[in-house]
């Protein structure tokens, strides 16, 4: 049995506020059944909704998985890739490397080209900062 425990964030400008809700849920990062017919119906307010996972291959399997049922990746680009590689690089951090080949990545192939050279994980949370800015 799967149990999500909800944690609500909300971060706010003069400009917009955004409200971010993140699962934690143990399923290996897999939504739940519950997650997933959230995402099939639209938005009550209209949002787009979007996703961003790990930049591994289950994080990529998954992420082709949420853009089935609607969602647009989110900072899931070669170009996010290399940044989180040159900042880990910068950092001095050692990051674990990939021994499954990667997935397909539709909405950027040069991404499954460019992890499947360098094989080196991204967990997301080393990205967090950034993605609630």
């Amino acid at each position: 049995m799967t149990r999500i425990r909800p944690k609500r964030r909300i971060v706010g400008t003069s400009h917009y506020n955004l409200s971010m809700v993140r699962y934690k849920s143990e399923t290996a990062g897999y939504r739940s059944r519950s997650q997933v017919t959230r995402f099939r119906r639209p938005s009550p307010t209209g949002a787009d909704l979007r996703y961003h996972g790990d930049f591994d291959t289950a994080g990529f399997a998954i992420c082709e998985r949420m853009m089935r049922f609607g969602l647009a990746p989110w900072r899931m680009s070669t170009a996010d890739y290399r940044a989180a590689l040159a900042a880990a690089d910068t950092e001095g951090a050692v990051l674990p490397r990939e021994i499954q080949a990667p997935g397909a990545t539709p909405w950027d192939p040069v991404l499954q080209e460019d992890f499947g050279e360098k094989r080196r994980i991204v967990h997301q949370e080393r990205l967090l900062p950034g993605l609630i800015e």
